[in-house]
């Protein structure tokens, strides 16, 4: 289930191991997801991305950039908060480098489409992204 609050303010949660965040906004279309690095994530790559974004996320520092690929997604899947959402397929990342802190991510289903402006933040062992769609 998808949290709420009663006031009508939109809220995002995540977590991962020690770490938390909740994200809460008077405005719709916002998401965040923290994420630990680890090399697990690039076991299950190609299920959530799709091959133009494993050619680019390849190579140096890459179990970072899968990471904050996958909470850039998961972000945006918060902010959407509709089921049955296949990442790999209906949510696609612009290209962006290790160090970015912005970034733009696509929702793209049955022609229909939204735009999210990405927000990325590096914590040490962490990655976190905020989604907003503009």
């Amino acid at each position: 289930d998808m949290p709420f609050l009663s006031d009508n303010r939109n809220i995002s949660i995540s977590h991962s191991e020690n770490l938390a965040t909740i994200l809460i906004s008077e405005k719709k279309g916002i998401g965040v997801d923290i994420e630990r690095i680890n090399k697990k994530v690039y076991s299950i790559k190609s299920k959530f991305l799709n091959q133009k974004e494993i050619n680019y996320l390849s190579g140096d520092g890459e179990n970072r950039k899968l990471t904050k690929a996958w909470t850039a997604k998961e972000a945006i899947y918060k902010a959407l908060r509709k089921p049955g959402i296949i990442f790999s397929e209906n949510i696609v990342l612009e290209e962006f480098k290790n160090e970015a802190k912005l970034g733009i991510g696509k929702f793209i289903s049955s022609g229909q489409e939204k735009t999210f402006k990405l927000y990325f933040y590096d914590l040490d062992d962490y990655c976190l992204t905020i989604s907003e769609e503009v």
